[in-house]
């Protein structure tokens, strides 16, 4: 897993909300000293969460206060009026007249207030976390939306590649843009490669092998943009060890097609 989709898999969310385990806190802190871009993410995280619980902060609902409130008010305070002091029913005094009472119910109160405080901010938290994880949806909607609008260029031209020897039941289409030469790949039909392995685009220029990128792992794009490339007489693909290769492995070929 690449730091892009590190960051973007919810545990910097976690890390913030204090939500996740020690050993996902250990790692984090540790990614984030190795990696500069996990630290600034912590940060942008957290200055999310401050701006939003400040601009979309809610109260808890009011059912729930008077729910507390009432409970606290029916507690039954028990009187303790020794009967030595009988004679000063005319100027009765409340146990909550006492020091310790009156500290006691301050703790409890304060109590209280906290527990609608920590709901209040559980509460804004998970609104943001669905916003957030709306907005994210609503991007990788988008940016699906415009590549499939690029590929619908009249420049853009669609070669299919077909499965070579055994792997003759896969079809991969690939897109090529003659005019800004940008290749676009689908590898949706072929079978989900081995661990430590992927899938690596060739462009075959002037009978020699041209590495056009490796297709990213676990990537849930339907398009996925590959090297720009000038010119070629074919398109191949190849099953690699993860990173790819300088040259193509030709008995791990599986797909190919010409321009």
């Amino acid at each position: 897993m690449n730091i892009e989709d590190y960051i973007s898999s919810g545990v910097i969310e976690a890390y913030v909300l204090g939500v996740a385990s020690p050993e996902e806190m250990h790692q984090i802190e540790l990614m984030a000293s190795e990696h500069h871009e996990v630290a600034m993410a912590i940060s942008a995280c957290r200055e999310q969460l401050e701006q939003y619980a400040t601009l979309y902060s809610q109260a808890p609902p009011d059912d729930m206060k008077e729910q507390i409130w009432s409970a606290l008010q029916q507690k039954e305070l028990p009187a303790t009026i020794s009967n030595q002091n009988k004679h000063t029913d005319a100027y009765p005094i409340s146990d909550t007249n006492k020091p310790g009472r009156v500290v006691s119910m301050y703790h409890l109160y304060r109590a209280v207030a906290v527990v609608l405080l920590i709901t209040s901010m559980v509460f804004n938290l998970l609104l943001l976390m669905k916003d957030r994880a709306s907005k994210q949806e609503l991007a990788g909607l988008k940016a699906e939306q415009e590549k499939m609008n690029l590929l619908l260029s009249p420049a853009v031209k669609s070669i299919p590649l077909a499965g070579v020897g055994a792997h003759s039941a896969n079809t991969v289409m690939l897109f090529w843009n003659t005019q800004n030469k940008e290749v676009y790949l689908s590898l949706k039909d072929l079978p989900t490669p081995p661990i430590g392995k992927q899938y690596q685009l060739w462009a075959i220029v002037d009978g020699k092998p041209i590495n056009a990128g490796v297709y990213a792992l676990n990537s849930h794009a339907l398009i996925q943009k590959m090297k720009v490339i000038d010119r070629a007489q074919m398109f191949a693909i190849t099953l690699e060890k993860q990173g790819g290769s300088d040259q193509p492995t030709l008995t791990e070929m599986y797909v190919a097609g010409k321009v």
